[in-house]
């Protein structure tokens, strides 16, 4: 991974930009500060971060349409 990237958080469904990486110290791992779309940023473990493939994109993007139908009315 390297900044720029866009990333996605495993134990969720988050997807930010990495724009800081960290190098390991001792007995620290490597981290990844990540900006989020409503401006937030918070550090992970790059163990706890994936590049998201295009079918998860793809299916995220096709799941908020089908809702979003769902809710307002197909138009």
């Amino acid at each position: 991974m390297k900044v720029g990237d866009k990333v996605k958080v495993v134990a969720s469904e988050l997807q930010g930009v990495i724009t800081e990486l960290f190098p390991a110290v001792d007995d620290w791992k490597e981290t990844a500060m990540v900006s989020f779309p409503n401006g937030k940023q918070v550090e992970y473990e790059l163990i706890d971060l994936e590049v998201p493939t295009p079918a998860d994109t793809q299916a995220a993007v096709e799941d908020y349409v089908f809702w979003r139908e769902a809710i307002e009315g197909v138009k």
